[in-house]
């Protein structure tokens, strides 16, 4: 098994969990895309708006998600905070190989962080199951990890806050958008193609945030476990063309489909699954998951 595969059957077990419509209902209640703000963080969290400014949301709406918090029941609160964390330290586990050594990177590589309303034993669920058991030792065969671990050298000198590292140049990135590149990475391929002393310390950052945008993914898959039986699918009948490129952090696909009505339900955060297959045509990429 791949860590692809293994994160796919992962995802699908969700679907047969007993409390999944417990769960699906009140993580729907947070869900910022049910309240036409969309979803603006990846991947989306399962506590939603409660990780929005209050404040603002105060100022627009008149109350605050976490205002709302007090009419729920504490069997409620301690079900959808006890999921956030069991999603924070499933992430942990998956980041194990970096305790020995990195154990600060830990943290940094974890999509999910620590919230204070938190319960103080949290209900076990189904990232205790036997596949979520196998996607973590899956995802112990990332090729991050021998990277990461083995230019720790390059930084040693350096005194590198890796959180606020990984969020700045996730938010370059961001901030560049599809097809364009980041300056980060501009210096990082400069770097690579005149084999600069300092190569070793783009790869141990890029490493990390390598790992940090896998699990991110992986975290995805738990969330829309939730909430569909199935991947959005875009197939022969929606693409008209599609074509490769290799500007930006990594490959991208760009669509051109036929609009639709359902078009307006997806989400900037949705994970498609793309069949670019075409009648006639010869070496397809086949099913993708984008």
């Amino acid at each position: 098994m791949s860590i692809r595969n293994d994160a796919l059957h992962f995802h699908r077990s969700i679907w047969k969990l007993a409390n999944r419509e417990q769960l699906r209902s009140l993580v729907a209640k947070l869900k910022s895309g049910a309240r036409g703000y969309g979803e603006k963080i990846y991947p989306v969290p399962v506590l939603g708006l409660l990780l929005y400014d209050q404040d603002v949301l105060r100022k627009l709406e008149g109350r605050a998600t976490i205002d709302e918090l007090s009419s729920w029941s504490s069997p409620d609160l301690q079900t959808v905070f006890g999921l956030h964390e069991q999603i924070r330290l499933f992430n942990e586990r998956c980041l194990q190989p970096l305790k020995a050594q990195l154990p600060q990177c830990i943290n940094a590589a974890n999509p999910y962080k620590k919230y204070p309303a938190i319960p103080k034993r949290p209900r076990r669920f189904f990232l205790h199951s036997k596949a979520a058991e196998q996607a973590v030792r899956s995802f112990w065969t990332h090729p991050a990890f021998e990277i990461l671990l083995s230019t720790e050298h390059a930084v040693k000198s350096l005194n590198v806050n890796y959180e606020e590292t990984v969020l700045q140049l996730n938010q370059e990135i961001v901030d560049a958008g599809p097809g364009e590149e980041s300056d980060w990475v501009a210096k990082f391929d400069r770097a690579r193609r005149v084999s600069a002393n300092n190569i070793d310390m783009f790869r141990h950052v890029g490493a990390l945030l390598c790992l940090h945008s896998a699990l991110a993914n992986l975290d995805q898959l738990i969330y829309l476990g939730l909430f569909h039986n199935e991947f959005i699918q875009l197939d022969r009948s929606n693409v008209i063309d599609y074509m490769w490129t290799t500007g930006g952090a990594g490959p991208s696909m760009w669509l051109l489909h036929v609009p639709a009505g359902f078009m307006f339900i997806y989400e900037p955060t949705d994970l498609i699954m793309v069949d670019i297959d075409r009648p006639g045509q010869t070496g397809g990429l086949g099913n993708k998951l984008c």
